[in-house]
Parts: C-alpha cells; structure tokens; sequence
C-alpha cells in the first residue's frame, strides 16, 4: 500500500519522499533502486491501482487503490493475501472492484 500512496503524490513530494527513504530487500522481488520505483510509480499512476507482487513477503500479494480528496491522497484501499488467494488472473477485476468501491469512499467524503 505504500506505492499506492506514494504514487499519487505531487511529484515534488514523490521525489522528497524517495530520496529520504532506503529501500532493503525484503526478497528477490523487492524493488531497491529509485529508477525501478519511479517506473512502477508511473505504471501504478496510469492504471488507478498498485499491485506488490511478493515484495515485502513471499507468497504474498497486495492490491491497493487510493482514496482521494481534492486531487490528494487521503487514505489507501487494499486488500492482501496469499497467491493463492489472490490469483494473477484476479488481479484487474479486484483492482476494478477497489477503484470503484474507493470512489464511493471519496463521494463520500465530498458530503
């Protein structure tokens, strides 16, 4: 859930943020270099949702999507699991699910 926050702020905080912060793998799928994480920022940014793919765990996958609030991010929606719970092939359904379910959140905070 940290990318998906991450991903959303303005890029000034973004690039604050990544050069306070180290990176320590956790496992071989951890990303460690700001060029790779930029990247997935921006991957994260297109599609409306973050996926870490065993990153901070092995057999372990989370899906998060953020909750905005005049164009910032507020909070993050995520759900995590086993690969076996939470299949690839799952993966854009569930995001799909979350982006919208986060919206209703975010109509929400709007009333």
């Amino acid at each position: 859930m940290d990318k998906c926050a991450l991903a959303f702020l303005l890029p000034k905080l973004q690039d604050q943020m990544l050069y306070l912060n180290d990176f320590p793998q956790k496992t071989k799928h951890t990303l460690t270099d700001t060029t790779s994480l930029k990247h997935n920022l921006k991957v994260i940014l297109a599609q409306g949702y973050a996926l870490d793919d065993e990153e901070k765990e092995l057999n372990f996958r989370c899906v998060s999507a953020p909750i905005m609030e005049s164009d910032k991010t507020v909070a993050v929606l995520g759900l995590s699991g086993s690969l076996d719970a939470l299949k690839r092939c799952d993966i854009k359904h569930l995001a799909k699910d979350m982006r919208q379910k986060s919206n209703e959140i975010e109509q929400t905070l709007l009333h």
